[in-house]
C-alpha cells in the first residue's frame, strides 16, 4: 500500500509546474526519509550482532527496491549512451576481481543493485528525489553532532553513527549541499543556507575531524571570490595546525599503519597483482606484531587493534594491485572527461577521494550510493531509448534479486534469533539454530567468532576449536578468543602462546598479559607469574579504566605479599 501510494504521488508530478514539482520532491524525500529512519532503527535493533554496516546496507535494498518499482512503473523505456561503456567495463572488470580475488557474502548482489541505480539515477525526478533525501540525511548528522557535543553523548558508537568518519562524511555532504542552494538562491532563505554552513563547518571544528575539515573546505572555495578564497585557506590552514599538534599521537599512528601496510607487499607481484581479498584483515596484525618487536614503548604505545589501513588506496592495491587501480581511474577519467564540467557533482567526488585518502569512506554504503548518483548525474547524454519493459522478464528478475536479499537477510534474523537464546540461557535451542545457519554463513568470519564464543560459553571447548579455525582474519580479539577456550580446555601452553601473540599485537593492553598471570597462578609457577606480574605495574597506561585500575590493584597486592 505505501509502495502504491508512493508510486501515485510521484506519478502526480507529471504534468506540475516546476514549483510543485519541486515541492512534491521534497515532500516524498523526507516521507522517505523518515521511512529510512525508522528502518534503520529498527535493523538495528533486530539485527545488533550483524553490526551498523549490515543495517545500513538493508536500508540501501530497500530504497533500491523502491526506487525500482517507481521506475518500472513511471516509465516504460530508459537511456543509454556512449559513455555508459565506461561504467559497464567498471562492473565487468569488478566482477572478474571477486571471482579471481575472492569476495564477501551478498558481494555481487551489491554490485549489481548500484549498477542498476546508475541507471535509475538517470530519471530527473528520481534524481531530484535523491538529491533531497541526500541533503536530509546530512542535516540530520548536524542535527545529531550538535546533540552528541551539547551531551557529550558517545552517540557516535550507539544506534545512529558508527564512527566519526561517517558523521563527518554525512556533515560534508550537507555542506557541500547546502552550498550549491546558497549560489544559486536571493532571497532570504540563501541566509539560512549560509549560516547552516557556518554551524557544520563550526561543529567539524569542535569534533575535531581533521579529515572533515579538509574534504569540506576545499569543494568550498570553488564559491568564493579571490580575496575570500585566500583568507578562508589561511584560517583553515591554522585550524588545521592546530588540530594537528593536538592529535600528534593520533598522526604518528597513523604514519606507523601505513608503513606496516606497504612492509605487507613483499614482492613486485604483490604489488602489480595484490595479495588477494581480505589480505590486509588477514595479515596486518600479524605484521604489526612483528613490526613491533625491540621497539621502543614510544610506539609500541601507539599501536592498537587495526581493521584498517585508513587509505582506500592503500588496501586496494595491497589486495588488488597497483594495475586494476590504474585502469579504474583511466575509466573514471574517460568518464568524466566526456561529460560536461559539475560543480556540485565534481565537489561531492573530490570530498569522497580526500576521505579515502585518510579514513575508510568505503565502508558504508551510503559513500558507494553518492558515487554512483554522482557519476550518473554527471552523464545526462541521451544516444539512445531501449524498448518498452516487459513485464514477465523483470518480474523475474526482480523476484530472483528480492530473493537474494530476503534470505540474506532472514539468515542474519536466525543469528540473531540464536544469540538472544543463548543470552537468556537457552543452549540447546541456541546450538540447533547455530547449526543450521553456519551451512549458509561459514564464510563470515564476524559469524564464526560469535559460534565458537557462544560454544566456549556453553562448555563445548572442542567444538569451539573448531570452529575458530575456520576464522581467516588473524586479529586481536580472535587470539583472545583462542586463548580463552584453550584455557578452558586446560591447554595451558596453547593458551599462553594465544594470550601472548595478542599482548604483541597490541602492547598497550593490559588484559592479554593479565590472563598469562592468571594461567601462571593456576599452574603454580610462581616464578613466571611474578615476572608478568612486574611486566602489568611497570607497563604505561595509555587509556585509564576501571578494568586497568583493577588488574594494576590485584597485581600489586600479589607482589606485596610474595616479598614480604
Amino acid at each position: 500500500m505505501v509502495v502504491k501510494n508512493f508510486v501515485f504521488i510521484f506519478a502526480s508530478m507529471k504534468g506540475k509546474n516546476h514549483k510543485n514539482i519541486y515541492f512534491h520532491s521534497h515532500l516524498i524525500s523526507g516521507g522517505m526519509f523518515i521511512f529510512f529512519l525508522f528502518i534503520s532503527f529498527f535493523s538495528v535493533r533486530r539485527f545488533a550482532v550483524s553490526g551498523i554496516i549490515f543495517t545500513r546496507w538493508m536500508v540501501v535494498y530497500v530504497y533500491f527496491f523502491l526506487l525500482f518499482i517507481v521506475y518500472i512503473t513511471g516509465k516504460s523505456s530508459f537511456y543509454v549512451s556512449k559513455n555508459d561503456i565506461y561504467i559497464i567495463c567498471l562492473v565487468v572488470i569488478t566482477a572478474m576481481l571477486f571471482m579471481y580475488k575472492g569476495f564477501k557474502p551478498n558481494n555481487f548482489t551489491q554490485l549489481l543493485i548500484l549498477f542498476l541505480l546508475y541507471f535509475i539515477f538517470k530519471d530527473c525526478k528520481i534524481h531530484r528525489l535523491s538529491s533531497s533525501l541526500f541533503f536530509l540525511i546530512g542535516l540530520y548528522s548536524v542535527i545529531i553532532s550538535f546533540i552528541v557535543l551539547l551531551r557529550k553523548d558517545k552517540l557516535l558508537n550507539g544506534n545512529i553513527f558508527e564512527s566519526l568518519t561517517e558523521l563527518s562524511l554525512c556533515i560534508t555532504l550537507f555542506v557541500i549541499f547546502a552550498m550549491h542552494k546558497f549560489a544559486r538562491l536571493n532571497n532570504m532563505a540563501k541566509w539560512i543556507y549560509l549560516f547552516l554552513i557556518i554551524c557544520s563547518f563550526a561543529l567539524l571544528l569542535l569534533l575535531k575531524c581533521r579529515v572533515g575539515i579538509l574534504a569540506t573546505s576545499i569543494p568550498l572555495l570553488q564559491y568564493l571570490s579571490c580575496y575570500k578564497k585566500i583568507f578562508f585557506s589561511v584560517l583553515i590552514f591554522f585550524c588545521f595546525i592546530i588540530i594537528s599538534i593536538n592529535k600528534n599521537d593520533s598522526t604518528l599512528g597513523r604514519a606507523f599503519i601505513y608503513n606496516t601496510t606497504l612492509s605487507m607487499i613483499k614482492s613486485p607481484t604483490d604489488f602489480l597483482f595484490g595479495k588477494g581479498y581480505m589480505a590486509f584483515e588477514k595479515d596486518y596484525m600479524f605484521q604489526q606484531a612483528q613490526n613491533l618487536t625491540n621497539k621502543p614503548d614510544a610506539i609500541r604505545q601507539r599501536a592498537d587493534n587495526i581493521k584498517h589501513p585508513l587509505n582506500e588506496f592503500l588496501l586496494y592495491i595491497l589486495e588488488y594491485g597497483v594495475l586494476s587501480l590504474v585502469l579504474f581511474f583511466f575509466l573514471i577519467f574517460l568518464f568524466i572527461r566526456s561529460c560536461p564540467t559539475n560543480i556540485l557533482y565534481n565537489s561531492i567526488l573530490f570530498s569522497i577521494i580526500v576521505y579515502a585518502l585518510f579514513t575508510y569512506p568505503l565502508r558504508y554504503p551510503l559513500t558507494w550510493v553518492l558515487i554512483v548518483w554522482t557519476l550518473s548525474s554527471l552523464n545526462k547524454n541521451k544516444m539512445a531509448s531501449l524498448k518498452e519493459f516487459h513485464v514477465l522478464p523483470v518480474a523475474i528478475f526482480l523476484a530472483c534479486l528480492l530473493y537474494n536479499v530476503v534470505n540474506y537477510a532472514y539468515d542474519h534474523y536466525r543469528w540473531e534469533k540464536a544469540y538472544i537464546m543463548a543470552s537468556v540461557g537457552d543452549y540447546e535451542k541456541a546450538e540447533k539454530m547455530y547449526m543450521i545457519i553456519e551451512k549458509k554463513m561459514q564464510r563470515e568470519d564476524s559469524f564464526l567468532y560469535n559460534y565458537s564464543s557462544f560454544l566456549s560459553a556453553s562448555n563445548k571447548q572442542g567444538k569451539a576449536i573448531k570452529i575458530i579455525q575456520k576464522i581467516k582474519t588473524y586479529s586481536y580479539e580472535t587470539e583472545m578468543l583462542k586463548g580463552e577456550i584453550f584455557y578452558r580446555s586446560s591447554f595451558f601452553d596453547n593458551a599462553i602462546n594465544h594470550f601472548r601473540n595478542a599482548s604483541n599485537m597490541c602492547p598497550n593492553r593490559f588484559k592479554p598479559l593479565y590472563e598469562i598471570y592468571n594461567i601462571y597462578g593456576q599452574m603454580g609457577k610462581v616464578a613466571e607469574q611474578k615476572y608478568i606480574a612486574r611486566e602489568i605495574i611497570t607497563k604505561p597506561i595509555k587509556v585509564d579504566s576501571k578494568e586497568v585500575r583493577i588488574i594494576k590493584s590485584v597485581v600489586t597486592k600479589f607482589l606485596k605479599e610474595y616479598e614480604k
